[in-house]
């Protein structure tokens, strides 16, 4: 352990720290990263001369925010771990809170929602606590952003909405523009949403919302000249029009955001342009128009840092070839976008995977409060477990391709590992085994493309019934596993009905006329056997008990509710 000399709080020295401070936090609401990037190092040097911890972690969680913005994940990974350890020692919440804001924007720009969740969740009633309302606005507004990503629209909403209501309260120029912003393309979200499912007056609306939103947005971020701001503005707004079919507008919407980035270098603007114009040109069957804009996009598009608007726009292009019967090239383009999608997705995998060493440390401080009611064999072997994870995660892509759940390779060792813990501390570890009833027939009578999709809204289904620690995988085929961490088998029991009744209910017509899609779940305490083979075979014949008795079902063992013997 590195010895700190003892802390000098003379006042030049605290003069000094309050003056870098003050810099690096000015700087970084500026959005001036390098010039916030120096104040902090500076503050860094001087923290450790000082032996000032409080400081330390804020020039921790500045580094953190430049390295993320500047997409440096490993660096940013760093810096988070460092802010969380170091606050951990600091009796502060505010300072913690700020530490875990900082690995929330990591492990969201890495893609790890659930765990960003997990962070902003523990960070948010100490934020809602404190004087400090900027750092409120940012935990509001990433939940909102990350949220919104997970493709939960209207829960989003609700974040950037409470977002916006902070902002108004506190009158700040900046926090005003980027709520507004913000909501506008949570609007968009539910317009785009509402398109796809037919539902032209409400998409209307949300899209109208949309730009209203935008032009508060746009003029506050004028006035203010927040560059940043104004690109997600003509951007949003760029594509509300083009989704209005408003074309002209469109287009001189999304002139003004590539001319705002065109000095980054960053083809993602122009991707992003293509992809609504083709689309709104095909709605107005105009196929050559919307042809000539994907192909545009694509020209320029591989040089994109954004690879996940350039996977869209590949299979747009694929699409609208195969319309105009251009089927040579639409295999082209296909396999080009199967090609990205498949490198997009190991890239994912190995950035996660590099980073996961340094979450380690952060998951073990973390779990430093629970430290109590675990044993310290079962901890090290969960920590070693974790860490020959890391080794396999660089090699092995974590989620199921068509669903997005956890594939069974992940599951397999994760299961392994909340075996263990569980058993070890003496908590409950409820599986339950779900599978589609008469799932070939949906197939056979539909066709594989809608069976894929209604396993992909299955799959969202579980999701929007797990919480973010739980573990939802695809286990094979049409069957799906999750697993309950620290839930009493009554509340897994309960747990798992609500799923069942959410899927017989859902609306599974929009994929096909006449379709309907129910569950049959097997469910057992893994806890409750030595072995991991053992807990899901009982959940596996408490799967089969439920099909034989009819389907659409939840079933578990006998007594499977009452306390274990002793």
């Amino acid at each position: 352990m590195s010895m700190r000399p003892p802390p000098f709080d003379g006042p030049a020295t605290q003069a000094l720290l309050t003056e870098l401070q003050t810099g690096a936090s000015a700087a970084y609401s500026a959005e001036n990263w390098s010039l916030c990037l120096d104040f902090a190092q500076r503050l860094m040097a001087a923290s450790r001369a000082a032996g000032s911890l409080e400081s330390e972690v804020l020039a921790h969680v500045w580094t953190t925010h430049v390295a993320q913005r500047r997409g440096e994940h490993d660096s940013a990974a760093s810096h988070a771990t460092s802010a969380l350890g170091l606050a951990q020692q600091v009796d502060d919440p505010v300072l913690l809170a700020r530490a875990r804001l900082a690995a929330a924007r990591v492990c969201w720009s890495i893609g790890d929602s659930d765990q960003a969740l997990q962070e902003l969740e523990a960070a948010l009633p100490t934020c809602r606590e404190s004087a400090d309302a900027e750092l409120l606005f940012d935990t509001l507004n990433l939940l909102g952003i990350v949220y919104g990503e997970l493709n939960q629209a209207e829960t989003a909403l609700e974040w950037h909405q409470r977002a916006l209501a902070l902002a108004q309260s506190q009158g700040q120029t900046r926090l005003l523009a980027i709520s507004h912003a913000n909501l506008a393309g949570r609007e968009l979200d539910l317009g785009e949403r509402w398109r796809r499912a037919g539902r032209e007056a409400e998409a209307r609306d949300a899209l109208q919302r949309s730009l209203s939103l935008n032009e508060m947005a746009l003029e506050i971020a004028q006035r203010a000249q927040l560059q940043r701001v104004l690109i997600v503005v003509h951007s949003n707004r760029g594509a509300a029009l083009a989704l209005l079919g408003r074309r002209e507008e469109a287009l001189v919407a999304f002139g003004q955001q590539l001319r705002l980035t065109e000095a980054s270098g960053d083809e993602g603007p122009r991707l992003q342009r293509a992809q609504y114009l083709a689309q709104m040109y095909r709605e107005a069957g105009e196929l050559d128009m919307a042809r000539r804009a994907a192909s545009e996009g694509l020209e320029r598009g591989e040089k994109a840092r954004s690879k996940h608007l350039l996977i869209a726009l590949y299979e747009l292009a694929s699409e609208l070839a195969e319309e105009a019967g251009d089927y040579a090239h639409a295999l082209r383009l296909y396999k080009r976008f199967h090609v990205l999608r498949s490198e997009h997705a190991l890239d994912k995998a190995q950035l996660r995977a590099r980073v996961l060493a340094v979450r380690l440390q952060t998951e073990h401080a973390l779990a430093e409060a629970a430290a109590e009611r675990l044993q310290a064999h079962a901890l090290r072997l969960a920590n070693e477990e974790l860490a020959r994870r890391a080794e396999a995660l660089g090699r092995d892509a974590l989620q199921d391709p068509l669903t997005g759940l956890a594939n069974r390779r992940r599951l397999d060792t994760e299961l392994a590992l909340r075996h263990q813990a569980a058993r070890a501390a003496d908590l409950p570890l409820c599986v339950a085994l779900i599978d589609l009833d008469h799932f070939k027939s949906v197939n056979d009578r539909h066709s594989h493309a809608v069976g894929d999709q209604a396993l992909r809204q299955l799959a969202a289904l579980l999701q929007a019934h797990c919480r973010s620690q739980d573990l939802a995988a695809r286990y094979g085929g049409e069957e799906f596993l999750i697993a309950l961490d620290a839930v009493t088998p009554e509340a897994a029991r309960q747990i798992c009905e609500r799923l069942r009744l959410a899927v017989e209910r859902h609306d599974w017509s929009t994929l096909a006329p006449g379709l309907a899609i129910t569950t049959s779940v097997g469910l057992a305490d893994l806890s409750r056997h030595s072995s991991l083979e053992q807990g899901l075979q009982e959940a596996d014949t408490q799967l089969y008990r439920a099909k034989r008795e009819g389907r659409n079902r939840v079933c578990c063992a006998d007594g499977f509710a009452s306390p274990p013997a002793a």
